[in-house]
């Protein structure tokens, strides 16, 4: 049984947390070495000027005090980012992130480019597969959409 978490707003002093939660997981995206342009979009600078950026909304789930999953929305219908550390994978903390954004925010559709990794967990959002798997720059993803 998970210990009672909490959600709120990145702010400037997460960055660095944010940048090493983020890189941790770049094995369950790719295969090889991560391109440069995709470690680029998660260095701190990255994370602050998305904090800056009225496009971005960003949000942590804290445990223990610590920042275990990460959620960005882009455009208040795109998951631009979503992070577990890998130490609570299926603890529900990623759906807590998802769950958060339905209640807060009107969604009508909400779109991801889905790592092959995460498609089972936004199936269980209720996300549907929007055409084939696609590849921008050595990142293999599939297209999703949920609609209310």
């Amino acid at each position: 049984m998970m210990a009672n978490g909490y959600i709120r707003e990145v702010n400037r002093k997460d960055i660095d947390d944010l940048s090493n939660l983020s890189n941790s997981l770049l094995t369950y995206l790719f295969k090889e070495a991560a391109p440069k342009w995709f470690v680029d979009e998660l260095l701190p600078k990255a994370y602050e000027e998305r904090i800056l950026d009225k496009k971005y909304e960003q949000f942590v789930y804290i445990l223990d005090e610590k920042i275990v999953g990460i959620l960005t929305i882009k455009d208040k219908n795109q998951i631009f980012h979503l992070f577990v550390d890998k130490k609570y994978h299926r603890r529900g903390i990623a759906k807590k992130l998802w769950e958060f954004t339905k209640t807060n925010y009107e969604i009508k559709n909400m779109k991801v480019n889905a790592s092959l990794y995460a498609i089972k967990v936004y199936e269980s959002f209720g996300f549907e597969k929007e055409g084939e798997e696609k590849i921008f720059q050595e990142l293999k993803y599939q297209p999703m959409i949920y609609k209310r």
